[in-house]
């Protein structure tokens, strides 16, 4: 799905649910040891697409840890996102030298669990929210409120290390398009990023990501 939107420059790659895994490193199964076993199935699968995505890219491709702050370890001169919910998997890989950053997220189109909203959005979102649901049912705007967060704080820690607040984080959704403005608002986090969006088969999907100062996005083959 995210083969759609991404930029050209970065390299895709998803697993569903049913698909089974075939390659499994120790070091990887060992971080998460005492995980329950849904959870071991989401982070090894979603380190099955980032070493595909890195394949694609031409870039080494091995075990995938996590480093101090508990981001995935891309290789040197690589940037990446991985992202995973019910049933379904995928990561994204680019070289810095043509992508500064990027996030991925894929969430169900459904809406957020009750009482969650006001502690993910503002007063001004919310007033959105309500205004994107009068223009369309079919979109759980709550739930892509909050993907949108979480891909733009994942291109975030590109360069910083910031624990996820979603209350720390604005999104504006347009009423036209699928493409959303995110900046940070809580410790002078305040990037702003441009992202897209896109819904299909009960799911959600959100991209952020940026590219060298002055370099256009080389149009897709895909």
């Amino acid at each position: 799905m995210f083969e759609l939107f991404v930029p050209s420059e970065a390299e895709i790659d998803e697993m569903y649910q049913h698909e089974r895994l075939t390659e499994v490193f120790p070091e990887e199964l060992a971080e998460v040891a005492h995980a329950s076993d849904p959870r071991k199935i989401e982070f090894l699968s979603g380190r099955t697409c980032a070493r595909r995505a890195l394949q694609k890219l031409g870039a080494p491709s091995g075990p995938i840890l996590r480093d101090v702050h508990g981001k995935p370890g891309w290789p040197d001169g690589v940037v990446g996102s991985i992202t995973h919910c019910h049933g379904y998997r995928a990561a994204a890989a680019g070289w810095s030298a043509d992508l500064l950053s990027i996030g991925i997220d894929a969430e169900l189109n459904e809406p957020l669990p009750q009482g969650t909203l006001r502690l993910v959005a503002s007063t001004e979102e919310l007033a959105m929210i309500t205004e994107l649901n009068r223009e369309s049912s079919e979109v759980a705007w709550d739930r892509l409120v909050f993907s949108a967060k979480e891909s733009y704080y994942k291109a975030l820690t590109t360069f910083t290390n910031v624990r996820f607040f979603p209350s720390d984080y604005r999104v504006q959704v347009g009423l036209d398009g699928r493409d959303f403005t995110a900046w940070g608002v809580a410790r002078g986090n305040v990037t702003p990023l441009s992202g897209r969006w896109h819904a299909q088969e009960g799911l959600l999907f959100s991209v952020c990501f940026q590219l060298p100062p002055g370099r256009a996005e080389v149009a897709s083959s895909r």
